[in-house]
């Protein structure tokens, strides 16, 4: 069964001119519709689906004299928490239930980004932060068996980028 709901707004010079707005959110309700062998049990919510998402942008634009712009941009986004498959327990062909040692809980986190802009006749310099508060956030998780005597299952994660700090230099020609 899939439940969902997605909203997105926007807006420019809504409250100042030069102002633009953008507001996101997302509901997401995915789960079993029946018990599955092998797989999950009835009711279990599907694996790697967050049930809350959002966004938040803003930019304002500074008009300079006809010749030069400039401006900044604030950027954030919600990923909520899931899990790596449907349940922690998977029923088996003769009705019995078995530990899912592949079920990890994989955490909510923010990501926000900031950057100022500069712009003159075709050139544009543009200061950025990526990843503001340096948010170690793991993109995916999985269980990996060693398949090793000397060595135990271990987690293997997939992570955002670190906090990272740039200089863009754009020259637009015709």
């Amino acid at each position: 069964t899939a439940l969902g709901l997605e909203v997105e707004l926007q807006s420019r010079g809504l409250f100042a001119d030069a102002l633009s707005l953008m507001v996101g959110y997302s509901y997401t309700q995915v789960e079993l519709e029946e018990s599955i062998v092998g797989l999950g049990l009835k009711g279990d919510p599907a694996p790697r689906v967050p049930e809350h998402s959002g966004s938040f942008m803003l930019d304002y634009t500074l008009g300079g004299n006809g010749t030069w712009q400039g401006g900044f941009t604030v950027s954030t986004s919600y990923t909520g928490g899931s899990f790596t498959t449907f349940g922690p327990l998977i029923p088996e062909e003769d009705g019995s239930l078995s530990p899912d040692v592949l079920h990890l809980e994989q955490d909510a986190y923010w990501l926000t980004d900031v950057s100022a802009r500069f712009g003159m006749n075709d050139w544009t310099v543009r200061l950025f932060v990526d990843n503001v508060f340096d948010e170690g956030a793991d993109l995916w998780r999985a269980l990996v068996d060693a398949f090793s005597p000397y060595r135990e299952p271990y987690i293997e994660r997939g992570v955002n980028q670190p906090r990272t700090i740039g200089l863009q230099l754009t020259w637009e020609f015709d």
